[in-house]
């Protein structure tokens, strides 16, 4: 079964109308009442009753409704994930800091409405072991102040990659 078949039904099922759902769907009637006569023939069930002036669910177009919007949204949410790695919307946001060099409720806090999904940490740490530390420090080196960073206002010893 399709998505696309998924989406008709869920349509249909929203509007109790073949009419306004083959025109939310942008599809001809005919069409749309033959894809869903085709959906209920794979599933061996009748989800929907149907007369010259009504539309509604049977038992089992309510139980395949819920689990339709299911797999829509899961779908959906795959897309969404995808975006995110094509983006590089995802990873981890690790800042190391000195003393009190760095403020971190401001720096954080910067970069959280360009990165919403990213997760945030911080750890105090000392120069050598950020820069001597490859295991931990491989996307963590300090990185001066013109360098390209979504926090334009974090101070000048700042990581942002």
């Amino acid at each position: 079964m399709e998505l696309r078949t998924l989406r008709y039904f869920v349509a249909v099922a929203e509007e109790l109308h073949f009419g306004r759902a083959a025109e939310r769907l942008r599809l001809s009637q005919p069409a749309l009442s033959y894809a869903i006569k085709a959906m209920e023939r794979e599933l061996g069930v009748t989800l929907l009753h149907r007369d010259s002036r009504k539309v509604s669910l049977t038992a089992a177009g309510i139980a395949v409704l819920e689990r339709a919007r299911e797999t829509l949204a899961t779908a959906e949410s795959v897309h969404s994930i995808a975006e995110l790695h094509r983006t590089g919307g995802t990873g981890e946001l690790a800042i190391g800091f000195m003393g009190n060099e760095l403020a971190l409720p401001p720096s954080t806090a910067c970069c959280a409405p360009s990165a919403p999904t990213i997760p945030a940490s911080h750890s105090a740490t000392n120069a050598s072991t950020i820069t001597n530390n490859p295991a931990t420090s491989s996307s963590s080196a300090p990185t001066s102040a013109s360098s390209a960073c979504p926090c334009p206002r974090m101070p000048v010893s700042r990581s942002c990659r």
